[in-house]
């Protein structure tokens, strides 16, 4: 359960790290290994909101295809289109939970308002856009206000922060956009006191180095600990794989860094459990040599975070 604070119940990057693709998958594995409370309804409830959110927030037409996901393709004017069922269902379970009218465990009268109308305006949309103009597909993604918002966060900004414009304050933050879009961008750089500022030869002498005294022993203890979080290590093992084989372009790297994801994965390994849950068929299997690479770098990162000397020394 992810508890804020006061002061950052409001941060939209908090909301969006709970409603993350991921989330649904980590934690149904981690709520099962260490018995959770909810988790499963907490995990069904985060992946109707991330899979509402790949539907509606589609602006290019071969997304999905580039994701390999096809809830993020535009809609089709096909009856038996996934993407508009899902919105139907989502809509039908949003007017369920609407009239049950519960005290715990609901979400605002704003926002769910706010969820009906807009997943209702989409279906109807979709429904315009191919019975009356006929077209092919529908981009949901293109249907939003972000510029009209950011167009009159500019206004409130040259009126002096107000919430509320007049239509004169309107026209005047205008005229000043316009104005500001004709003259050429100057460049300035921060100024630098004189008597604060150094030479190189001065900076290089009072730079900080490591001294090369954090011995770090890695153990099999120490890789012992990584139980729990081996199929995250996996699957970062498996990021870093495929951007150096991106870059390299060897076949022979390739074959020893990664493995047969059809043949090599038996079903009772939990280490590729992560991997194989979140892999729409373009993921990486990192091989054992990759693996233990990136155990290797945990137990050394996580060692020296807790070494007080390592700590002071300056970026």
């Amino acid at each position: 359960m992810v508890v804020p604070f006061v002061i950052d119940s409001k941060r939209r990057l908090l909301e969006l790290l709970v409603f993350s693709e991921y989330g649904p998958n980590a934690l149904r594995v981690i709520g099962a290994k260490h018995n959770l409370k909810h988790y499963e309804e907490t995990a069904s409830f985060i992946d109707v909101i991330v899979r509402w959110w790949k539907v509606v927030n589609v602006k290019t037409p071969f997304k999905g295809l580039r994701l390999r996901d096809d809830l993020q393709k535009p809609v089709y004017p096909s009856p038996f289109d996934p993407k508009v069922s899902f919105l139907n269902n989502v809509l039908d379970w949003l007017e369920e939970w609407k009239e049950r009218r519960a005290d715990v465990c609901k979400l605002s009268d704003e926002t769910l308002g706010a969820l009906i109308q807009t997943t209702r305006a989409f279906i109807e949309i979709c429904a315009y856009c191919f019975e009356e103009l006929k077209m092919s597909f529908v981009l949901l993604g293109k249907f939003q206000t972000d510029l009209l918002e950011e167009r009159f966060g500019c206004y409130r900004r040259l009126a002096g922060s107000r919430y509320h414009l007049s239509a004169r304050q309107i026209y005047e933050c205008e005229n000043k956009l316009r104005l500001q879009t004709t003259l050429p961008q100057i460049r300035t750089a921060s100024a630098i006191d004189n008597d604060q500022n150094q030479n190189w030869e001065e900076l290089q002498t009072q730079a900080v180095v490591p001294s090369g005294k954090f011995n770090i022993l890695v153990t099999q203890e120490a890789l012992s600990k990584l139980k729990d979080v081996i199929p995250v290590v996996t699957y970062v093992a498996g990021y870093l794989v495929q951007i150096a084989v991106k870059r390299l372009k060897c076949d022979k790297c390739k074959e020893l860094f990664t493995i047969d994801k059809t043949v090599a994965v038996s079903p009772e390994n939990c280490m590729y459990s992560l991997v194989k849950q979140i892999d729409r068929g373009g993921l990486v299997y990192p091989g054992m040599p990759a693996v233990n690479a990136v155990a290797h770098n945990y137990v050394v990162v996580e060692a020296l975070s807790k070494c007080a000397e390592f700590l002071k020394v300056q970026n």
